[in-house]
């Protein structure tokens, strides 16, 4: 029986702005990675599929704070920032295999449907 490696990795606290405790990561078929890092070029070379998701700025930090609440506001606004240098520098978008539209004007059954743009 060959077994598969494990992995772990450490979680970022964004309140503390830190990595907080490693977790372990098991063997699995598919391994969805999200969040701001996910498709920099370090990290491309083990990524079967980078799926870029489009919204407005503007759209992305209202989400944030219905989520988090308005507490959370200026960690969002610092945030916002360094997440666009990054997709900037490391042009995440123009990576991407797949373009999904996040701010879609049509209304789709989310469970079934995405927008994809071209």
């Amino acid at each position: 029986m060959v077994r598969s490696p494990r992995a772990s990795g450490r979680r970022f606290d964004w309140v503390r702005n830190e990595y907080a405790e490693w977790r372990e990561i098991g063997p699995e078929p598919t391994l969805l990675v999200e969040g701001v890092g996910a498709g920099s070029r370090i990290v491309r070379p083990y990524l079967s599929l980078l799926v870029w998701v489009e919204a407005p700025s503007a759209l992305r930090l209202a989400r944030g704070l219905e989520r988090d609440g308005n507490e959370y506001r200026p960690q969002w606004e610092r945030w916002r920032e360094r997440e666009d240098d990054l997709f900037e520098t490391e042009r995440t978008k123009q990576a991407a295999d797949v373009r999904v539209d996040g701010a879609p004007t049509v209304v789709l059954d989310l469970r079934e449907q995405y927008l994809r743009l071209d």
